[in-house]
C-alpha cells in the first residue's frame, strides 16, 4: 500500500501530540512530583495539609506543592498527612537559609523539594499569585536598582512597612561583606555619616582625630576642610587639610579659624607649596576673657577686655579715607609703641614715655613729651619767629624754686622784689612782681 508524503506528516504530528499528552509531569532531572493540597493550619509559622492520595513518608528529591492560607511571619515548618513538620528553607548562594517574614504570601502556590532534612522552596520567595509587589528578603544580587524609566520616576527606600520606632533605621554598609557602616538614617530622620548614633539632623565622623570633613565644588582636593583634632571641642575650619599630626597646604595661600580651650584663633599664610606640611601662622585671637590679640597671644596679668597688639611693619603710603594703626619699636628693640598714620601721612606715636604728633619731614608740626620735658616744635625748630607766635603758659614759682635749667627753658617767677629787671637781668626775691624767666645756660634771667 502506498501512502503519500502528506499522510505520513499527519501521522507523525499526531504521534508527537499523543506522546506529549501521555508524558508524566515532572519538575526536573531526578525529581518526582506528587500531590497538591491547601494548607489548613492557622499558624503563621507552620503550614500543614493532606495530599491525596496520602503519603506515609517524605521521599528525597520529591517535589510537593501546596497553597498557603496565610502570610508567614517567622521561620516556617511544613507537614503533609500528619507527618513530622520539617523546616522550609530557601537556598541563597548555595546555603540553605530559614525563611523570614513575607517569604510566603497568603494564597501563594508554593512548591518545595525534600532534601532529606528540609523542604527547599522551588517557587521564588514572596512572589506568589496573590502578590503584585515582590519582596526581596535578603539579597538582590544585581547591583543596579532603578525606581522607574520615566523622567519623574521615584525610588523609595523604606526601613519598615509598620508604624516605625527607634531602631527602624536605614543602613548603608561597605567594605568586606558590609564590615564598614558608611551611612545610617535613624527612624526620626537624623543622618549619621561614619557614626551609628547621630544626635543631630546631620552628624559626620571621620573615625579619626587626624582627618576631617571636606567640601569641594569641583571634586578636587581643594576647598573647605573641617577637623576635630582632639576628638573633643577643638575644631578647625578653613582651606588647610589635616594629615596625621600635620597641617598640609592645598594651595599657595590659605586661612584657618580654630576654636580650642584658649579661645578663637585666626590663621593666614601665603607663599605656601601645595601638598607640603607647614605650621599655620596665627594673625589674631580672641581669648575666653574677651581679650583681643593682633599678631600676639600675650596679655598682662588679670587682663580682661584688653586689645594687645604685636610688632608689625609700618605702612609707607596713605590710602584715601583710611587711618592705619601699627605697633613698632619707636626707639629700638624693647620700645614697642603704638603708631597711627592718617590720610595726609601725619604720624601719631604713643608709647615709650612719649606722645609724638608729627610727620616724617621737618615741614610737619610735632608735639613731644619725653620724661618731664614737653617740647613743641614747628617747622625745622630754627624759625624763632614761629615759636614766638605761640602763646605758652606755665605755672609761676618762687625765685628760690626755679629748677636746674636747660638752655632755652622758660619759666615764670612771682616774687620779684621790685619791678622786673632789664632784659637778661637777674632776679631779686622778696616782692610780689611777676616776671618771665629764661635759662641762658648759666642762670635764670629776665626775658
Amino acid at each position: 500500500m502506498i501512502i503519500n508524503r502528506r499522510l505520513w506528516q499527519k501521522i507523525f504530528s499526531f504521534t508527537i501530540l499523543a506522546l506529549s499528552v501521555l508524558t508524566l509531569p515532572h519538575s526536573g532531572l531526578g525529581q518526582v512530583t506528587t500531590g497538591f493540597c491547601t494548607s489548613t493550619s492557622g499558624q503563621a509559622s507552620h503550614y500543614s495539609c493532606d495530599l491525596s492520595p496520602p503519603i506515609s513518608a517524605y521521599t528525597l528529591g520529591t517535589q510537593y506543592t501546596f497553597r498557603a492560607n496565610s502570610t508567614n511571619a517567622n521561620p516556617v515548618t511544613l507537614s503533609f498527612n500528619g507527618l513530622s513538620p520539617m523546616p522550609v528553607v530557601k537556598v541563597l548562594g548555595g546555603v540553605a537559609t530559614a525563611l523570614i517574614e513575607n517569604d510566603i504570601r497568603n494564597n501563594q502556590i508554593a512548591s518545595v523539594i525534600f532534601d532529606g532534612a528540609n523542604f527547599q522552596m522551588v517557587s521564588p520567595p514572596g512572589t506568589g499569585a496573590s502578590t503584585t509587589t515582590p519582596v526581596f528578603t535578603t539579597n538582590i544580587t544585581t547591583p543596579l536598582v532603578i525606581g522607574g524609566t520615566t523622567t519623574t520616576s521615584t525610588l523609595i527606600l523604606r526601613s519598615t512597612s509598620g508604624v516605625g520606632a527607634a531602631g527602624a533605621d536605614v543602613i548603608i554598609q561597605t567594605g568586606n561583606n558590609g564590615a564598614t557602616e558608611a551611612l545610617r538614617i535613624l527612624n526620626n530622620g537624623d543622618i549619621g555619616i561614619g557614626i551609628a548614633a547621630p544626635l543631630y539632623q546631620l552628624a559626620v565622623s571621620s573615625g579619626s582625630s587626624t582627618t576631617g570633613f571636606h567640601l569641594t565644588g569641583d571634586g578636587t582636593d581643594v576647598g573647605f576642610y573641617a577637623t576635630n583634632i582632639s576628638g573633643g571641642n577643638d575644631i578647625y575650619v578653613g582651606n588647610f587639610a589635616r594629615s596625621g599630626a600635620n597641617w598640609v597646604a592645598k594651595a599657595t595661600y590659605g586661612s584657618l579659624v580654630g576654636n580650642d580651650s584658649t579661645g578663637v584663633s585666626f590663621y593666614a599664610d601665603s607663599s605656601l607649596t601645595a601638598g607640603v606640611a607647614f605650621t599655620p601662622t596665627q594673625r589674631m585671637g580672641i581669648s575666653l576673657a574677651g581679650n583681643v590679640g593682633i599678631r600676639t597671644t600675650s596679655y598682662g596679668t588679670s587682663a580682661v577686655g584688653v586689645v594687645s597688639h604685636g610688632i608689625g611693619t609700618a605702612p609707607t603710603t596713605s590710602p584715601a579715607d583710611v587711618f592705619q594703626v601699627v605697633v613698632v619699636d619707636s626707639a629700638g628693640a624693647g620700645t614697642a609703641s603704638w603708631q597711627g598714620r592718617d590720610e595726609q601721612g601725619f604720624l601719631y606715636t604713643l608709647g615709650n614715655a612719649m606722645f609724638l604728633v608729627g610727620g616724617t619731614t621737618s615741614s610737619f608740626p610735632a608735639l613731644k613729651r619725653s620724661a618731664a620735658l614737653l617740647q613743641v616744635r614747628l617747622a625745622d625748630d630754627s624759625a624763632d619767629a614761629t615759636l614766638n607766635a605761640l602763646t605758652l603758659r606755665t605755672a609761676c614759682v618762687a625765685i628760690a624754686s626755679l629748677p636746674a635749667g636747660v638752655t632755652g627753658d622758660r619759666k615764670c617767677v612771682n616774687d620779684q622784689a621790685t619791678a622786673c629787671p632789664s632784659l637778661d637781668g637777674t632776679f631779686t626775691a622778696g616782692g610780689a612782681f611777676i616776671c618771665s624767666a629764661f635759662y641762658n645756660g648759666t642762670a635764670w634771667v629776665h626775658s
